[in-house]
């Protein structure tokens, strides 16, 4: 109870300076919120000095003597040397309580929040205050990232709140305090809570309508907007706390207004640059705007929308619906546990209150009908997934998800396939049809000339081999009734080890077969991986990228290698969870299957991931990084060589190695960084998205803008003018970063200026990183606060001292609410450390940096992966290597286990069995416990609590030793369980109570 009252409070405290910093100055909804947001502190402080005495407690202005002022925390008129309301608010005020006058004001519970808030306004106590000088433990900011920090701190903390703070709360039902459960007092938080959430919105509402026409980070730059007003939601005595009115944005006013001549077909240029071409664009930049997934986004912007989403979670779990309205300080009602425990996850809330559905997902931002239908729509999906029912037709050929749904649940279950609803549906859509076919043939079921028409092959499946494999026999029959699929037979027989079957096919040598072959593991599969190789030549038959099959046998196309772009078996249990949280609901329209031989884009219900010795290269394996690569790939491994290749920019070992599929973050981050290196690496790119090649198509989120500008980078950093000389092409992003890891000439940045007026700060800044005193003079740039931190880092103090002078005669605040964006200072090499992983399943792979925060502006658009493990790897030696592959079959990670691991191995691996023999007897106790906690049918409390009493004793590791007066306490329990069992009527079995073990199969 305690912890969990402290945390939930550090919880907040971090939220408030992680909003605190993102705000904009003088917002009078801003202030009223702190003015709240300090009430709600000192109902925490209360709350817990009631718990564990004022000198006890230690998170808020605690009386330890190793911080600095502590003695300003003691309270001077209480016996308990608790702070007074009025001291507290002072000493959060950043006063000295026992210096001078208090103020006269009212605690909160002594009258009601709005009136102690009304004073605080009118003391102007509304300003923020520095959260490490309330609670000594959190880290002081430092300049220049003070929101990167709080954040930080607050990401790191943030996603265990929610369970916490509801233990917190269900403890006070069944454990009260005595004067902390106080009705009035968890209604006073409530209310506070609410008040807290409602003003927060009104600030919200008021910095995204100021962001429309800001040119900061973070804002749209456009030239108008026009807004509704709306009287605020709360008042003290009928009169407003703060503004009486409030300004939302209108999307669709805002939208006309930006549009040449207010036509909505012709949006405006600034329009344009954000990417928006219709109405629609507009409405869903402004409804994405400060999500954590929007690339207009700063972070401040998130933080702020961050920050509103916490206090209303708190909100939904705090304030029931049957408590008094909070548009007046009418007397608290009081608090129903039962009604709150009841109603704690119910009731959608979109930010700020604004709309409200039914659903458990608070925060779903839909209206009701939306999510009706949404709901709807997720049900249906996943029956479908379960092969319990068939999408709506509409669904079938609006959605995108509906389709991919229906074909996993068809290709899963035989019952469902062999359905006549399933059938009627894929009477017309050969996709489904492939997929039924594919089903009744792994459940060795012929399809009839019927159901797969051999003229066209288009109900013909591409992969009969997963999730399950049919019998030799039923492929031989499939063979000779369709020929046209006898690769896709033989493919099956390489995934099953049918060897026999396989040289009946007569099939020419296939790339993928052999493949398929070889990772299959089996006898059957080597011999006939073995038969493909000692082929003088190999063909590529079949295309996993497109499912295509060339049946021309005269003309099977250029010979070709082993390259690892098959997907094999292994790789297909990898399977995506379908999203179910309301707020990512969108509705896709229809698109053309892809990136699955299986057609289902490895959607399945819950996510799954191929085995771990996958993920593991081998020393041979290893060696590839920095050999010259064979003709036939030996392995199927290849992320990691892929990857590299991206990072170094070595287009002939890329263009080879990468695969056609969408690449993920970690590849994409390579790819970025080896533009920014090398040039001939970034002109292979310019070439792909020319030719809008299926590698560009494949390309997810902002990764093609991302890429893009990395080439604009290099291409101006080589001093090719070529690229802005015209000016900039329209909705072509910009680069940020130009003067790393080449310097431009000064003459190049001078006319960047002149031709792209856009990117004058740009140039300006390379001027100062590259110390171009003479060109920064003639672009002569508006002070700007990216300028004054690139100043301070060059050693040339002409520039911040320029800067600051001209600033001062302009009136331009350089540094108030300023946060530096991540990419201003941003490493491209990418090495963080050098230290050095010992688990080879580690050092063969890229890792994220800690640095948590460069993914909200990193240039590399997402978190920068460390390469620093695999760099040193490629210095082991092979003894070395052999000796972590031995040591690691026993042990994940020796080094952590056994620091000698290097010098006394043998001992370390006997070592390493004996640990392993121990953890799986752990894991053994963990399931019998797990299974005793489970309440058995018809079984009484008092029986499910003994029960699981017994199975505790008999796990006790001083009973095991056989100590008497534990042995004695263990016989106890477990002759209390017998007479709870026998008074019930039943009995305990002798196995089950000696050997609970035996319970768990």
């Amino acid at each position: 109870m305690r912890s969990i009252l402290i945390t939930f409070l550090l919880i907040w405290l971090l939220s408030l300076s992680s909003y605190a910093t993102g705000a904009k100055p003088k917002i009078a909804d801003s202030q009223v919120a702190h003015v709240f947001e300090r009430i709600w502190l000192w109902e925490m402080y209360d709350f817990i000095c009631d718990i564990e005495t004022p000198v006890k407690q230690g998170k808020i202005f605690p009386h330890d003597k190793t911080y600095n002022n502590w003695k300003l925390n003691i309270g001077r008129k209480t016996k308990d040397k608790r702070l007074t309301y009025a001291e507290f608010q002072k000493r959060l005020q950043g006063g000295n309580p026992h210096d001078g006058a208090l103020p006269t004001i009212d605690s909160p519970a002594d009258g009601d929040p709005f009136k102690s808030a009304k004073q605080l306004l009118d003391l102007r106590w509304h300003s923020e205050f520095a959260p490490h000088e309330v609670d000594p433990s959190l880290p002081k900011p430092k300049e220049p990232d003070v929101e990167g920090l709080n954040t930080k701190n607050y990401l790191a903390l943030v996603g265990k709140t929610e369970e916490e703070y509801s233990q917190f709360r269900m403890g006070l039902v069944n454990n009260p305090f005595g004067n902390v459960d106080d009705p009035a007092r968890i209604q006073r938080i409530a209310t506070t809570t609410k008040a807290i959430q409602t003003f927060r919105y009104q600030s919200r509402v008021r910095y995204v309508t100021n962001s429309v026409t800001s040119t900061d980070e973070g804002g749209l730059g456009l030239a108008k907007v026009k807004t509704d007003k709306h009287p605020t939601a709360l008042t003290y005595n009928g009169t407003p706390l703060g503004p009486a009115i409030y300004e939302k944005t209108n999307y669709v006013e805002t939208y006309k207004a930006n549009c040449i001549g207010e036509d909505e077909k012709r949006p405006g240029p600034r329009l344009k640059a954000l990417g928006v071409k219709r109405k629609s664009d507009f409405t869903q930049i402004m409804k994405d705007f400060g999500r954590d997934y929007d690339k207009h986004s700063s972070r401040s912007d998130k933080n702020h929308l961050l920050v509103l989403k916490r206090w209303t979670q708190q909100v939904a779990l705090l304030f029931s619906a049957n408590n008094a309205s909070i548009t007046s300080p009418e007397p608290a009602v009081p608090y129903n546990y039962d009604q709150q425990k009841q109603n704690t996850m119910h009731g959608g809330v979109l930010e700020g209150g604004e709309k409200r559905c039914d659903c458990d997902d608070i925060f779903c931002y839909l209206d009701a009908d939306e999510c009706i239908q949404y709901q709807a729509y997720q049900a249906r999906l996943i029956a479908a997934l379960r092969g319990e029912n068939v999408p709506d037709e509409e669904h079938l050929d609006s959605q995108y998800y509906a389709p991919l749904c229906l074909i996993r649940g068809i290709r899963c279950h035989y019952e469902f396939a062999a359905s006549s609803a399933v059938k009627d549906v894929c009477a017309s859509r050969p996709a489904l049809a492939r997929a039924r076919n594919a089903r009744l043939i792994m459940s060795n079921v012929i399809p009839g000339p019927e159901d797969m028409d051999d003229t066209d092959r288009t109900r013909h499946p591409y992969c009969i081999w997963n999730p399950d494999i049919a019998a030799e026999d039923t492929y031989r029959q499939l063979a000779q009734r369709f020929p046209s699929m006898r690769y896709q037979v033989g493919r099956a027989c390489a995934a099953a080890g049918y060897d026999d079957l396989y040289a009946e096919l007569d099939l020419l040598p296939d790339v993928s077969i052999a493949e398929e072959a070889r990772e299959s593991e089996t006898p059957g599969g080597q011999a006939i991986f073995k038969m493909i190789m000692a082929a003088p030549y190999r063909y590529a038959i079949m295309n996993d990228y497109d499912l295509s099959i060339n049946l021309d046998s005269k003309n099977p196309g250029a010979s070709a290698f082993l390259n690892g772009h098959t997907t094999v078996r292994w790789k297909l249990q990898h399977r995506n969870e379908l999203q179910q949280k309301a707020y990512g609901f969108r509705i896709l329209r229809a698109r053309t299957w892809k990136w699955s031989i299986e057609e289902d884009d490895h959607i399945d219900e819950k996510e799954s991931y191929w085995p771990e010795k996958y993920n593991i290269l081998t020393p041979e394996e290893a060696q590839l990084l920095y050999t010259p690569l064979p003709q036939d790939l030996p392995t199927m491994k290849k992320d990691l060589l892929i990857q590299m290749a991206a990072y170094d920019g070595n287009v002939d070992r890329y263009a080879r190695l990468a695969s056609y599929w969408p690449m993920d973050e970690v590849e994409r981050v390579c790819v970025i960084r080896g533009i920014y290196y090398n040039t001939l690496f970034a002109r292979f790119w310019a070439e792909e998205i020319k030719k809008n090649t299926r590698r560009v198509q494949g390309l997810k989120n902002n990764g093609l803008s991302l890429i893009k500008e990395a080439i604009s980078a290099r291409r101006i950093m080589i001093n090719d003018v070529e690229e802005f000389i015209n000016g900039w092409p329209e909705d072509e992003p910009q680069p940020r970063v130009i003067w790393k890891p080449l310097k431009p000439c000064e003459h190049v940045l001078k006319l960047l200026a002149e031709r792209v007026p856009s990117m004058k700060k740009t140039a300006a800044l390379a001027c100062i990183f590259c110390d171009y005193e003479d060109a920064y003079n003639e672009i002569n740039c508006t002070p700007h606060p990216d300028l004054a931190m690139a100043a301070k880092e060059s050693r040339n103090p002409f520039y911040i001292r320029d800067i600051e002078q001209r600033a001062a005669e302009q009136g331009i605040d350089l540094y108030e609410s300023y946060v530096m964006p991540i990419w201003l200072d941003e490493s491209l090499e990418i090495l963080q450390s050098h230290s050095m992983y010992t688990n080879l399943t580690n050092g063969m792979g890229l890792h994220w940096s800690d640095e948590i925060m460069k993914k909200f502006s990193s240039i590399f658009g997402g978190d920068v992966p460390e390469d620093y493990p695999v760099q040193l790897y490629v210095w082991a030696s092979p003894e070395r290597l052999r000796l972590i592959e031995i040591c690691e079959t026993n042990c994940h990670c020796p080094a952590i286990c056994y620091p000698d691991f290097e010098k006394n191995w043998e001992e370390y691996v006997e070592r390493a069995k004996l640990r392993k023999e121990r953890m799986r007897r752990q894991e053994r106790r963990r399931k019998v416990l797990e299974a005793a906690a489970l309440r058995r049918p018809g079984e009484s409390e008092d029986a499910w609590w003994a029960r699981q009493s017994v199975y505790f004793w008999k796990y006790n590791g001083r009973v095991r030793a056989g100590e008497p007066e534990w042995v004695e306490h263990a016989q106890k329990v477990r002759e209390k369980y017998e007479a709870i069992v026998a008074r019930e009527g039943g009995e305990v079995s002798e196995q089950e109570v000696s050997s609970p073990d035996s319970m768990i199969g």
